[in-house]
């Protein structure tokens, strides 16, 4: 008859004395008050320079210690580091020196009493409209008179000499420089011969702007208008201009007219009037760089 195994009781154990709890450690306190950048050993707490490798204490290794920060209001305004000299270099007396660390202290505290005080005003004037529409009207007003200062000057020129390969009786290319807006240069036109005015400006000039009226006056619609203009200076150089069909004065910035003694001033093409040839145009003005 089989019988059923019987298993081993486990062996009876005396009653043992419990393991002492072992304290956490308690790191001593350093020697010195901590500075930025300064290096703390996680062994004993100490406080090392940052230069160290290894701790003052205990001699641990301090490349995981943790680094002292400065406080944020430090860092906001972080003053220059130490300025190291060379021993040739540096002062012989006890005084010397001294006057340029108290300049430097001085800015020092200027710069920070500037910037908080930057800082306040942005704030008032962020909650209170009033005062931000006057910084936003005095800076407006401080830029307009800066640009008006440095607006470019130009000298009207006026050509010593003027002809034309074509004129209208009565309407010759003198009264193109005329100043008056009133008369006008007229001259047959065609795309097999188009009209050129010559200018001398008796002498070298900075052409750098030209302002045309188009058209004859108080006749605009009765002569074809000036569309395409090309002007060709001494210096070899020449500038085209489109023109708007409009009676009204049009500006125009000149690139290559430096240095110019004379102008040639051809009409490439022509806004057409019905029943009439002969393109007019009322004044041109050139300017040069004083």
């Amino acid at each position: 008859m089989p019988v059923e195994p019987v298993e081993a009781e486990p062996a009876e154990v005396l009653p043992q004395e419990a393991a002492p709890k072992i304290a956490p450690k308690r790191l001593a306190e350093p020697s010195r008050k901590p500075v930025a950048g300064d290096l703390v050993c996680g062994e004993c707490g100490e406080v090392n320079g940052p230069t160290r490798k290894f701790c003052l204490r205990c001699g641990e290794a301090l490349t995981t210690a943790e680094v002292v920060r400065a406080k944020w209001w430090r860092r906001l305004f972080r003053r220059r580091g130490v300025k190291l000299v060379s021993a040739d270099k540096r002062p012989t007396k006890a005084t010397a020196g001294k006057g340029k660390r108290r300049v430097f202290e001085v800015r020092r505290k200027a710069r920070v009493v500037i910037a908080v005080g930057i800082t306040a005003f942005s704030l008032v004037a962020g909650f209170y409209p009033p005062l931000r529409s006057w910084i936003v009207d005095t800076v407006d007003g401080w830029r307009s008179k800066v640009d008006t200062a440095l607006e470019k000057t130009y000298d009207p020129v006026r050509p010593a000499k003027v002809t034309a390969s074509g004129e209208v009786p009565g309407h010759g290319p003198a009264l193109l420089f005329d100043s008056f807006s009133n008369t006008y240069w007229a001259a047959p036109w065609s795309e097999d011969r188009q009209p050129i005015t010559s200018a001398d400006l008796g002498g070298t000039k900075a052409l750098v702007k030209v302002v045309v009226h188009n058209g004859a006056g108080a006749d605009f619609a009765k002569h074809p208008r000036a569309s395409i203009v090309n002007l060709s200076y001494s210096n070899e150089k020449s500038d085209t201009i489109i023109l708007k069909d409009t009676p009204d004065a049009q500006e125009f910035t000149l690139t290559n007219g430096l240095a110019a003694s004379s102008v040639k001033i051809e009409v490439i093409s022509v806004y057409p009037a019905e029943g009439n040839a002969d393109v007019a145009i009322a004044e041109m003005e050139f300017f040069s760089a004083l």
